[in-house]
């Protein structure tokens, strides 16, 4: 099992800030959960993209859009239960409060 990633933060100002994230995973040999439709060890790479608005002093807002890809092309299942993409987008939205 090999894994690496990278993470960078960037503020563009003192209320606003914009982080990347690439992540990557593999499991060729099958020993973790990362599995493909057939049972048999993947790999995923991930590239994240998150905000960071400063509301107040103890309440931020975290908008993420993240990107899951697979070299296998039948990684993940449709609406009708067909394994038919290699690839999946999700977007996340926190409030972190700080005490």
């Amino acid at each position: 099992v090999n894994a690496a990633a990278v993470y960078s933060n960037y503020s563009i100002s003192d209320k606003f800030g914009l982080g990347g994230r690439y992540e990557y995973f593999d499991n060729k040999s099958g020993v973790r959960a990362l599995l493909n439709k057939n049972g048999a060890g993947t790999n995923v790479s991930s590239y994240t993209i998150t905000g960071n608005v400063i509301l107040s002093e103890n309440l931020f807002f975290k908008p993420e859009l993240r990107i899951d890809a697979y070299p296998d092309k039948d990684q993940f299942e449709d609406a009708s239960g067909n394994f038919s993409k290699s690839s999946q987008t999700t977007l996340g939205l926190a409030l972190v409060f700080k005490y």
